[in-house]
């Protein structure tokens, strides 16, 4: 009896390291409802799309916040601007924006004539997000800003 105690509890006690952290983990649905209660609250009405992520509306302009669960420091937000111009000067003009706008990335996409530019923050814990957004906003759109200064 005392032998099988022991195994019951070494069984026990190494499922617990098992399930805890399990439990622990966010899930898609926790990230997305995180998000789209602070954006309601500052009045970008959000929607989730198909692909997971979150899209808000600010300044009149499209945005998407990247949804990541298996690394959720991982913050990254997301807007598309038109190329407005030929594949090599919309490269030139994306070169010139990353060099220019720190944490900023601009890519041209030729074949959708678009470029995607986002910001990264890797946060220490996923909810402080809240506390980079304003900033993180403001060199994205700054970025896109320049880049369709720089592409004219």
């Amino acid at each position: 009896m005392k032998k099988f105690s022991k195994f019951f509890v070494a069984v026990l006690i190494f499922g617990l390291f098992i399930v805890l952290p399990v439990a622990a983990q966010k899930t898609e649905a926790d990230f997305q409802k995180m998000y789209m209660d602070y954006l309601k609250k500052r009045g970008y009405n959000p929607e989730i799309l198909e692909d997971g992520n979150v899209y808000f509306q600010y300044d009149g302009n499209g945005f998407y916040i990247f949804l990541n669960v298996k690394e959720p420091q991982d913050f990254v937000i997301f807007t598309f601007v038109p190329m407005q111009a030929a594949a090599d000067k919309a490269f030139m003009a994306a070169h010139r924006t990353n060099q220019n706008n720190y944490g900023v990335k601009a890519a041209v996409f030729p074949n959708s004539g678009r470029v995607f530019v986002s910001v990264e923050h890797i946060l220490p814990k996923p909810k402080d997000f809240s506390l980079v957004f304003d900033k993180l906003m403001e060199s994205l759109v700054d970025a896109a800003l320049y880049y369709l200064s720089e592409v004219r």
